[in-house]
Formats: C-alpha cells, structure tokens, sequence
C-alpha cells in the first residue's frame, strides 16, 4: 500500500516536472521570438539609415553638378564630387549587405552579433576617413568658389551659407553615427545576453 502511494506521489512528481518543463520551454521560444523581432525591427532601421544615405548620393549625383556649376566649381570638382558620392554609395551598400533581417528572423544570432561587430568596426573606419575627406572637401568648394567670385562681398555671401551647411551636417552626421553605432551596440548586447 505504501508502495503504492509512494509510486503515485513519484508518478505525480513527474507529471508535474512534464508540465514544467513544458512551460519553460514555451517561455524560452517566446522570449527568442521577442528578441528576434526586437533586433529585426533594429536592423530595419539601421537598413532604412542606410538607404537614405544612398538617396541622398544620388541627389547629390543629379543635381549636385547643376549646382556646383553655378556656383563656379571647375570641372574636376565636380567630377571628384561625383566619384565620392559614387563610391560612398557603393562602400555603404557593400559593408550593410552583411547584416540583414532575414539572418535576425531564421539565422544564427552569434553570426549576426559577428556582422553587427564587423559593421560597427566599419563605421568606425568609414568616419576616421569621412570627416578628414570632407574637410578637404568643403575647403576645396571654398577655394573653387573664391576663384570663381573674386569681390570678398560676394564670396563671402555665398561662402557663408555654404560653410554652415557643413558644420550642421558634420554634427548631424556624428548624431547619425552615435545613435547608429548605439543600436548595433544594442544588438549585440541582447545577443550576447540570451
């Protein structure tokens, strides 16, 4: 009899031990189906950043010449300027190929925590030659636009303008940077915690 109810106890037991385990298994993949939408939506917007980037060169490529012509930049300028832009456009989908949606959704997470690092270390690099290039790029649209206009009145009303275009979108685009380098930063994180 004893045996009895102690084999229904242990029969109890394990039937309990199922059911929790059952449940702790249900919350581990809802946890990994949160934390993989959370960091999808994050490389959404890190895609998106990216795309903008993108459209903004090809403004530049379009009208970018029209505008720097008038401004009486000299044909090699805007051929270089032309050349940057491309070749910005080329390394920003190159280095964000590597990080996609679809590897957050279905993939290997410590891969995509790799391709998250890689990226970072990218961005690192690209912002280390950026801000030098640009520099030495508006100096040079300065220099083309005081060659071209001569009186200091004139150049300085079209320089004006020009120069403080530049320190806003210098700060904007080191804004850009932190808030990008933070959400891979972010990502990594959550990988590496789970």
């Amino acid at each position: 009899m004893e045996q009895n109810t102690d084999n229904s106890q242990l029969d109890e037991m394990r039937r309990q031990m199922a059911v929790l385990k059952e449940k702790l298994e249900k919350e581990e993949i809802m946890s990994d189906r949160l934390l993989r939408s959370t960091m999808q939506s994050q490389v959404r917007s890190i895609r998106r950043r990216a795309n903008l980037s993108i459209v903004g060169a090809v403004c530049v490529l379009t009208v970018g010449p029209l505008a720097f012509s008038g401004l009486g930049a000299s044909a090699i300028f805007i051929v270089v300027t032309s050349l940057m832009m491309l070749v910005m456009m080329v390394l920003t989908a190159v280095i964000h190929s590597r990080l996609k949606e679809a590897d957050v959704r279905d993939g290997e997470l410590l891969a995509v925590a790799r391709n998250a690092r890689r990226l970072k270390n990218d961005y690192r690099h690209w912002r280390n030659i950026g801000i030098p290039l640009s520099i030495i790029w508006l100096a040079w649209l300065v220099a083309e636009v005081m060659q071209h206009h001569p009186d200091p009145k004139d150049s300085l009303i079209i320089i004006a303008p020009i120069v403080v275009a530049g320190i806003i979108g210098c700060i904007l685009g080191q804004m850009r940077h932190r808030n990008l380098v933070g959400a891979l930063d972010d990502i990594i994180r959550q990988i590496e915690e789970k």
